[in-house]
């Protein structure tokens, strides 16, 4: 807002115009000062336009508290006085429009989400209850963002090397201080280099068996997005999911395959196919999710896939085609 008003009265104009919907303000001066107390004061000048009445000049006092919480930074918003002198209570009170466009003015003033602040208000109880107005329009506005002088984390650079996930290298900087005053605004706080791995979506395509590891599986086959197909141990993808650095293989089931009435063996995307007890164990050690079906746990049967509770029989596990 400073700054477009700022480029207002350099092109010449002598006020910066703000739409209230039914009404129309124009802001003739911003002034900011530090009142003490790590506060910053906010005096905004500003003319409410009317048809057919004297416009009444209003001067709205705000100020703004930064502080620090879990290393970001926040602010409160407190309203000092709104001054709209003799005349500007007349007329506003007269017409009945004291508080209504004066509390969306405040609003797009504090810099609130589209449309402003409405604010419902009578004159005795204006500061308190706009106080708590003025703290939700700050943070609707996201004001502590504009108090930063830079991020909390920000991205040095990413690994790609390995095929199944990425590194990432990130610089975090909590806040632990603040200082405000006549001289300016300070912040301290320490900074570390942090990595973060982000496993990279990938299927599972192919199986080795043999004995051991899990339900007999030894060696799983990813299809990886810069390398192509992989062959990995099962021990070394159950180590790569303690850290992120493989995904959970989340597939849909394409295919099933019977022995009398009782499903045995399923097919995924990407052809892998695997018998029921083989995809129960796999998921129950989180290397594969199969989508769009729940696998059921139950004392009186098997491990079982099935198809979410609905209207429909089509989406369900036993209604999918042979192979």
């Amino acid at each position: 807002m400073a700054n477009d008003f700022f480029h207002s009265l350099r092109d010449g104009g002598g006020s910066h115009p703000l739409d209230l919907g039914d009404y129309t303000a124009d802001v003739t001066s911003i002034a900011i000062t530090p009142p003490g107390g790590g506060k910053i004061r906010v005096v905004v000048e500003a003319d409410l336009l009317l048809d057919n009445l004297p416009d009444p000049h209003l001067t709205i006092t705000l100020d703004l508290a930064p502080s620090i919480e879990d290393g970001i930074i926040s602010v409160d918003a407190e309203l000092i006085s709104i001054d709209t002198g003799i005349w500007g209570d007349i007329v506003l009170a007269v017409i009945g429009i004291f508080f209504g466009p004066l509390g969306v003015l405040i609003g797009v003033l504090i810099g609130a989400i589209s449309g402003g602040v409405t604010l419902e208000i009578t004159k005795a109880v204006l500061a308190d209850k706009f106080n708590d107005q003025a703290s939700s329009a700050v943070t609707d506005a996201g004001l502590g963002d504009a108090f930063s002088a830079f991020p909390s984390q920000a991205r040095l650079f990413t690994d790609a090397r390995d095929p199944f996930y990425l590194e990432h290298y990130d610089l975090m900087m909590p806040l632990e201080g603040l200082d405000l005053d006549g001289g300016g605004m300070g912040m301290e706080g320490d900074s570390s280099v942090q990595t973060f791995n982000e496993p990279m979506d990938m299927d599972i395509v192919d199986k080795t068996r043999g004995s051991g590891t899990v339900e007999g599986i030894t060696e799983l086959t990813y299809d990886t997005p810069s390398q192509g197909r992989l062959i990995i141990s099962v021990t070394e993808v159950l180590d790569r999911l303690a850290d992120c650095r493989i995904i959970t293989a989340a597939m849909d089931a394409t295919h099933i395959r019977r022995a009398d009435t009782i499903v045995t063996d399923v097919k995924f995307q990407g052809g892998l196919d695997l018998r029921v007890a083989e995809s129960v164990a796999l998921q129950n050690r989180d290397i594969l999710e199969v989508n769009r079906h729940i696998l059921v746990h139950s004392r009186r049967a098997k491990p079982h896939y099935r198809a979410r509770p609905n209207q429909t029989t089509t989406d369900n596990f036993e209604s999918l085609p042979a192979f």
